[in-house]
């Protein structure tokens, strides 16, 4: 079953980058602000972090939160 998560990260370069195209590499992604993104995978949250984690270094952080229906925005397409 395929799940959004939104993931967050403070990272630096060149880790930012890398963590960057290895979210680009989720099927279906979106990046809502800077330092933003979410995907959904039929990944558990586990798994999506341990795919990022292959790429940061350890001075990065990064948060993945499974995404549920009920979400709002504004000016977000």
């Amino acid at each position: 079953m395929m799940k959004t998560y939104l993931v967050l990260y403070e990272a630096f370069s060149p880790s930012a980058a890398n963590l960057e195209s290895k979210i680009r590499m989720f099927t279906y992604w979106a990046r809502p602000f800077q330092n933003a993104w979410l995907v959904k995978s039929t990944m558990t949250n586990e798994q999506v972090l341990n795919e990022l984690r292959s790429v940061a270094t350890i001075y990065d952080q990064i948060l993945v939160i499974t995404v549920n229906n009920e979400w709002m925005s504004i000016n977000l397409s």
